[in-house]
């Protein structure tokens, strides 16, 4: 009796938690979710074990069922904790102060803050052609990358030759940078329509040239917003087709049931269906990171065949600053207008 009191008492916590995770994503809540579906699955195992100790069954009949309960029991214990801690994996949000303040030195740059509600988020433009309305490319960044660091690297690289006469806007994921929030698949989402809401609104940009572009984990919210806002192009470098193949080319296991451990679907195959803009796609076949054969299945996804890249030999942090992938952006600009 007192095991089915702990179980409803448990079953009525993991509710309560599960409610609260739908308006503060926050790690711990997430961990304590975790673990109190865990705890649940454990009180049930204890009760199905207690019911077989009271029958007669053979000693090796027992003990079959003993071990394998225990091997459930800890399968749950390894699920829970990789359902809590894929954020961590996933994402690693990160500021770079050297960066905010070399950029915030410098006159082409302005600082950009979005609110939603009682969250702020935060990035940088570089401006063109004054006052004149001119094309916008609003780009989203790697999972290990913030505004500020990823301008400057550009600047220091030279990289703007290729983005001749374009606004080029980044903003901070939840919880990068100056960004207020938690960065997970939906929150960056709907980030990213804010962002083309706020940034079509403003006078020097050309509403009616938008490019979108995308880098890794940054091409699912680039993908998003592609099939939800109208744009005049999209890049896409180093993407995949769903938050799954990334998980599983780390560990395997996210395959049939075990797909709904996986909490950051970016299902960017399913949002191709609904992009109509031009389309160019750069991945490379030694990429550790993202799956050549994902960056296939998403461009097999697009209503119209896009223009894809294919690198050799180029390892998943050198493609964004490769001389092929900057060439075929610049060319891919080119043909849109």
């Amino acid at each position: 009796m007192k095991k089915h009191l702990v179980l409803l008492l448990s079953i009525i916590s993991c509710v309560a938690l599960f409610l609260l995770q739908q308006h503060q994503d926050a790690f711990w809540v997430r961990v304590a979710y975790a673990v109190s579906l865990w705890f649940i699955f454990s009180q049930l195992i204890s009760l199905v074990n207690d019911f077989f100790e009271k029958r007669a069954l053979r000693k090796w009949l027992a003990w079959l069922i003993t071990n394998t309960l225990s091997i459930i029991q800890l399968l749950a214990l390894i699920f829970a904790v990789l359902y809590s801690i894929q954020d961590i994996m996933l994402f690693h949000a990160n500021s770079d102060t050297a960066s905010i303040n070399y950029i915030e030195q410098r006159p082409e740059f302005s600082l950009i803050t979005i609110n939603d509600g009682d969250k702020s988020y935060v990035g940088y433009i570089r401006r063109v052609g004054g006052d004149e309305p001119s094309p916008l490319i609003i780009m989203f960044l790697g999972n290990a990358m913030n505004s500020a660091g990823a301008l400057r690297f550009f600047d220091s690289s030279n990289m703007w030759q290729y983005f001749l006469n374009y606004n080029f806007l980044v903003v901070d994921y939840p919880g990068y940078g100056l960004s207020d929030g938690t960065p997970t698949a939906e929150s960056i989402c709907r980030q990213a329509l804010l962002i083309y809401d706020y940034a079509a609104e403003l006078p020097y940009v050309d509403e009616g040239r938008i490019i979108i572009g995308g880098l890794s984990i940054g091409t699912g919210p680039a993908m998003y917003l592609a099939a939800n806002r109208t744009s005049a192009g999209l890049f896409l470098l180093t993407p995949f087709a769903s938050g799954y193949d990334l998980y599983n080319n780390v560990l395997p296991i996210f395959r049939g049931p075990l797909r709904l451990l996986v909490r950051h679907k970016f299902m960017s195959e399913v949002y191709a269906a609904s992009v109509t803009a031009p389309v160019l796609i750069v991945a490379s076949q030694a990429d550790e990171i993202v799956p050549f054969h994902s960056s296939e299945k998403l461009a097999e996804s697009f209503p119209e065949n896009p223009t894809f890249i294919t690198l050799s030999g180029v390892g998943h942090n050198d493609v964004m600053n490769n001389i092929v992938t900057l060439q075929s952006i610049q060319y891919f600009l080119e043909s849109i207008f």
